[in-house]
């Protein structure tokens, strides 16, 4: 299943959206220049226990973490980001029901 949060322009990226929807692990596209989610599959969904999507965005994903993250540790990551093009962490997330997931 795919989810476009945004008017992403899919022909464009059929490589992405291939691989996040052949994948089992919870994929997402997010979009550099407005910085929001244009794309995710199902068990990304299914992770953060929601129907679409639509509209999730960084905010959203900080505001689910177990831990939270000073301002201070947000610029750190972005600029390991810029630098080197990704940034990978384990992070501990919680649902709107409270489950915790990794």
């Amino acid at each position: 299943m795919q989810t476009r949060a945004h008017n992403m322009d899919i022909p464009k990226n059929d490589f992405l959206v291939a691989l996040c929807n052949n994948i089992k692990e919870g994929a997402a596209i997010i979009e550099k220049s407005t910085n929001i989610i244009v794309f995710c599959n199902e068990p990304w969904l299914n992770m953060f226990a929601l129907k679409s999507g639509i509209n999730m965005g960084p905010d959203y994903l900080l505001k689910m973490r177990k831990d939270k993250l000073s301002e201070a540790e947000m610029q750190h990551r972005t600029r390991i980001a810029e630098e080197k093009g990704l940034f990978t962490e384990q992070v501990e997330y919680k649902t709107h029901e409270g489950h915790s997931f990794w």
